[in-house]
């Protein structure tokens, strides 16, 4: 059967690692949608992040982001979302404090941390042209009760960055004992918190619910652990060449890197040609 749809990681995938997405990949991507393919971005950044690459690139579908808690249709209006409870992430939070490690955790288009890294709020910031215009909002906060008492908040992910991997490993295996959540990973040095039963896998074959595609018409693209779920939820999965060695062998393929326009030599191999 032929791909209908296929879900697309960015950091590590779509975007090379200056964080751009290359004009020949922007053209493949053309190329797919006029061929009636949904090319769904699938990330774990914030909403406002997801929806402005989505806007640039002109994708017109849906959006899976903060690794499945929102997703968004055609419209931009959210159709799902699965939030973290209030008394979660005041637990979450405090394993955070007792083990000193940075974190931030997202609503739909801004992040909160009671730490300002200038290096993190540049990657979301920066002035330069390739982040121009998603603006994302920065929260430094005291006490966490500071956010969870505003009204009509909701926080989807939380993102834990440490570069020191034992004190990474067992801030995870606290984390892990916490009831309700789900962790997963998009890089070597950092831990992503969910809800429970939270995925990219999900929210994708929630979107293919709704548009009634079938797993085998799916391509998902992806680098990192926070990937698999979709993999596992499509009829091909791709792998990045820079992607780590677990997601390389549970696919059915390995593309090139993201360096080498690996999402557009995906397309061409199982849609284009």
């Amino acid at each position: 059967m032929s791909i209908k749809l296929v879900a697309i990681d960015m950091d590590g995938t779509l975007l090379n690692d200056h964080g751009e997405v290359s004009s020949t990949t922007i053209e493949t991507l053309k190329a797919a949608q006029k061929k009636n393919v949904e090319i769904v971005i699938s990330t774990g950044r914030v909403l406002k992040s997801a929806l402005y690459f989505g806007e640039k690139l002109g994708l017109k579908s849906y959006t899976i982001a903060s690794n499945g808690s929102i997703i968004t249709d055609r419209d931009l209006k959210i159709i799902y979302n699965s939030p973290i409870d209030k008394q979660t992430i005041k637990t979450v939070v405090e394993v955070a404090k007792e083990e000193n490690i940075y974190f931030h955790f997202y609503n739909e288009n801004t992040y909160f941390s009671n730490k300002y890294i200038k290096e993190i709020d540049k990657y979301y910031n920066s002035s330069k042209e390739r982040l121009k215009g998603q603006n994302i909002n920065f929260v430094l906060f005291d006490d966490v009760d500071e956010i969870l008492n505003q009204k009509d908040i909701n926080i989807y992910k939380f993102l834990f960055i440490d570069d020191d991997l034992d004190k990474l490993n067992k801030v995870r295996e606290r984390l892990g004992k916490i009831g309700g959540v789900n962790l997963s990973k998009s890089g070597i040095n950092n831990i992503e918190l969910t809800r429970k039963n939270v995925t990219k896998g999900e929210a994708l074959q929630y979107v293919s619910n709704l548009l009634g595609i079938d797993k085998s018409e799916i391509m998902s693209i992806g680098d990192n652990d926070n990937d698999i779920s979709m993999l596992e939820k499509a009829g091909i999965s791709v792998a990045m060449g820079n992607a780590e060695r677990t997601i390389k062998e549970i696919a059915d393929f390995v593309t090139k890197t993201n360096n080498e326009d690996g999402v557009a030599y995906a397309f061409r191999k199982f849609i284009l040609e």
